[in-house]
C-alpha cells in the first residue's frame, strides 16, 4: 500500500512538476521506500529523527527551499507538575481521535517535543489540555529551536562466535542462541529496520537490529579477537522513556 502511494507521488511530481509530499513514515516504511528509484527527494522529520516525511521535489526546487514548516509543526509541551512519558504524550494525543501517522517524533524531557501534520495542529493546541491527569502548556516552536535529541542507552560489552545474526542478537539481547534462532525465525527480529529472518546473514558496524517486544541494539564498535577466536562486539541497547 505504501508503495503504491509513493509510486502516485512521483507520478505527480513528474506529470504536473509538483512537489509532494507523503508523511509521518514509520522506519520500516522509509527503508522500503528507499529500495525503490526514487527522483529528486529527502526525508525530513527533526533532526535525527525516527518519523519521518519524504519529500519529492520538482526539477525548480531545492531542498534547502523547500517549505518543510507548511506540512509539519513542532510544538513545546511543558507539564510544570509531573515527567510524562513517551507513551503518556502519545497516548493523550491518540486519545484526541488523531490517527498515529499524523504524529512524528516525541521527545521527552523538562520542556518536551511532539512532531505533528499541519493540518493537525490546530486541533492539538485546542483541545490537548491534559497529559493523563496533568495539566499541560503548549506553544510552536520553530523545528530549528529544538535541541538535539539524545537517546538513552546503555552500553553491552560481548563476545561471539561471529558476526552471523542470530550470534548478535544472543549476545545484544543476553539471551540463549536457540531463542536468538526462534526469535529470528519467528519474524520478530528486523535489521536497519527491514524484517530479516536469515539467521546466518553476516552484520557489520552501524548495524541496528530491532526485537520485537525486547528493544533495538545497535553495533557501535567491533573490537579485536580473543585468544579462543571471539569477536568483540560493543552494543548501544536503547531504553525508551
Amino acid at each position: 500500500m505504501i508503495i503504491s502511494r509513493v509510486e502516485d507521488k512521483i507520478r505527480r511530481v513528474r506529470d504536473k512538476n509538483i512537489p509532494e509530499a507523503l508523511g509521518f513514515l514509520t522506519p520500516s516504511e522509509r527503508a522500503e521506500i528507499e529500495k525503490l528509484h526514487l527522483p529528486r527527494h529527502f526525508f525530513y522529520g527533526g533532526r535525527d529523527a525516527e518519523r519521518t516525511f519524504l519529500f519529492l521535489l520538482p526539477d525548480y526546487m531545492e531542498e534547502e527551499n523547500f517549505p518543510v514548516e507548511e506540512y509539519l509543526c513542532v510544538l513545546s509541551a511543558k507539564v510544570p507538575f509531573g515527567n510524562p512519558t513517551h507513551r503518556d504524550f502519545l497516548g493523550a494525543i491518540l486519545g484526541l481521535g488523531i490517527e498515529r501517522e499524523c504524529v512524528g517524533d516525541i521527545i521527552v524531557g523538562e520542556e518536551s517535543f511532539i512532531y505533528l501534520t499541519r493540518k493537525i495542529a490546530p486541533f492539538v493546541m485546542q483541545n490537548l489540555d491534559k497529559i493523563g491527569r496533568l495539566g499541560v502548556k503548549l506553544k510552536e516552536v520553530s523545528p530549528s529551536s529544538v535541541p538535539e535529541k539524545n537517546e538513552p542507552y546503555e552500553e553491552v560489552n560481548v563476545t561471539v562466535a561471529s558476526l552471523r545474526l542470530d550470534a548478535l542478537v544472543s549476545g545484544a539481547f543476553n539471551i540463549s542462541r536457540s531463542a536468538a534462532v526462534q526469535g529470528i525465525s519467528a519474524g520478530l527480529v528486523s535489521v536497519n529496520f527491514l524484517p530479516c529472518e536469515n539467521t546466518s546473514q553476516v552484520l557489520s558496524e552501524g548495524d541496528l537490529i530491532s526485537f520485537r517486544g525486547r528493544g533495538r541494539a545497535k553495533i557501535n564498535s567491533l573490537g579485536g579477537i580473543s585468544k579462543k577466536g571471539r569477536q568483540f562486539v560493543n552494543f548501544h541497547t536503547f531504553v525508551k522513556k
